[in-house]
């Protein structure tokens, strides 16, 4: 992935840290604005821990709606949806922003692909932007490609139109929330680091998105380095929510061990690592919280029990066969010694 220059609210943060720091934490508008179709366009409302937040969507539409703007995301919304719901793989790129270190290289990158040089001297010369690479992995159909066009020119005129001037503002107002949260992350890091290490997870960034929910989005790169996308807290007050889903992510390298420890090939084979995948990352992330941070755990369950029924557990609203969560546990004890 190319080094991005930095968010204008990232200069809150000073440079130094952010070297020191194995996972710093930043901002990315790019990111931001290519979740925010993914969000649109997504039916995870109902899910036990949605990947997209629906109040972030109610924000953004009542900031259109305050500034009388239709927006070329809006244009092309019915035609992208109506593709989406006929090719569920689509979803699955929305990892691509987490490759890109800034809309232009993004922008240029699906544009690359797109419109590949007839000439081979000329492509030779032509800088290509890392994504424009993966693309053909999620868009391999003429349709797939056309569809990518119209997200492409929906994104950009969005851009432009209003998503740009309303992200920095936004951004603006959150600057007390984005250093309360490098605070706390800073504090907490060192205690999840010798687990992040053992489970081959020691350096990546954590990208606080407005549009991002309790389940987050992660890419890992070839080299190993993990992009994760986590929520923006929405005060100082739930800058923990930050640590709630990195460590709900970070569980889920303890949670391929113990399944092969304590499940059988054929287990596997008939679609029990599917069944719990869920249950595995939200339990393995409260223990890891609960050995690692154990200030943090009560706020973790709370935070993963907000869809539940009131009075609901963690055990009962994500359950693992005992042989599995001592497995997990057990895990987890040997990645953080």
């Amino acid at each position: 992935m190319r080094v991005p220059r930095l968010a204008l609210v990232a200069g809150l943060i000073a440079s130094a840290t952010a070297q020191a720091q194995q996972w710093p934490i930043k901002t990315r508008e790019h990111v931001d604005l290519w979740l925010t179709a993914f969000a649109e366009l997504s039916e995870d409302s109902s899910a036990k821990v949605p990947t997209y937040r629906r109040s972030y969507l109610d924000q953004m539409a009542l900031a259109q709606n305050q500034q009388n703007v239709l927006t070329a995301l809006d244009s092309v919304h019915d035609g992208l949806q109506s593709r989406w719901d006929h090719s569920p793989k689509l979803a699955e790129a929305r990892v691509l922003a987490l490759d890109a270190g800034t809309w232009d290289e993004m922008h240029s990158g699906i544009d690359l692909f797109l419109n590949p040089p007839t000439d081979k001297r000329k492509k030779s010369k032509t800088p290509t932007p890392d994504v424009e690479s993966r693309l053909g992995d999620y868009f391999s159909t003429a349709d797939d490609r056309d569809w990518l066009l119209n997200l492409d020119r929906g994104l950009q005129g969005m851009r432009t139109q209003f998503y740009h001037q309303w992200w920095v503002a936004e951004q603006l107002k959150r600057r007390p929330i984005l250093a309360a949260t490098d605070s706390l992350w800073r504090a907490t890091e060192a205690k999840l680091d010798y687990f992040l290490t053992a489970t081959h997870q020691p350096n990546g960034e954590i990208i606080l998105s407005l549009p991002v929910d309790a389940q987050g989005v992660t890419f890992k790169e070839t080299t190993g380095r993990i992009s994760l996308a986590v929520p923006f807290p929405d005060s100082i007050g739930d800058a923990a929510q930050v640590i709630y889903v990195v460590a709900h992510v970070a569980a889920r390298a303890a949670a391929v061990d113990a399944l092969e420890a304590a499940t059988t090939v054929a287990d596997r084979r008939n679609g029990l690592t599917e069944r719990y995948n869920e249950a595995l990352s939200i339990r393995g992330g409260y223990m890891l919280l609960s050995k690692a941070a154990p200030d943090l755990a009560a706020g973790y369950a709370k935070y993963y029990l907000r869809t539940s029924p009131p009075g609901s557990t963690l055990d009962a609203a994500f359950p693992l066969p005992d042989a599995i969560r001592d497995a997990l546990s057990h895990q987890i004890d040997l990645d953080l010694k």
